[in-house]
């Protein structure tokens, strides 16, 4: 390894340390308090963001909602009742058994 490489390497480590550590170093234990209850929705944002297109257009473009995504519907609906993870899989996981049986004996 040369030391231009070297270089490199420290300065992609600084890039990728350095915002993450500087929060934590420049923010308030006031100002954390206040923020905490808005970051516990940034990872189910950012699940759902991810998700929904698989779900909404899951061949590149939008199409007809079918049956198979009956389990979406539920899950997301009783997640939003709950506000609980455990609760909304088991609806989602429930409703697509029960879809699958039904299509498969029809």
């Amino acid at each position: 390894m040369t030391p231009a490489d070297l270089l490199v390497l420290l300065g992609m480590a600084l890039a990728v340390y350095v915002p993450k550590a500087l929060p934590l170093v420049v923010v308030s234990e006031s100002l954390t308090t206040r923020l905490r209850p808005w970051l516990q929705y940034v990872a189910p944002a950012v699940l759902g963001a991810l998700v929904a297109p698989s779900i909404l257009a899951p061949a590149g473009h939008v199409a007809a909602l079918a049956w198979d995504q009956a389990g979406y519907l539920v899950a997301f609906v009783v997640a939003i009742l709950t506000r609980r993870m455990v609760p909304a899989l088991a609806a989602g996981l429930v409703t697509i058994a029960v879809v699958t049986v039904v299509n498969g004996l029809s």
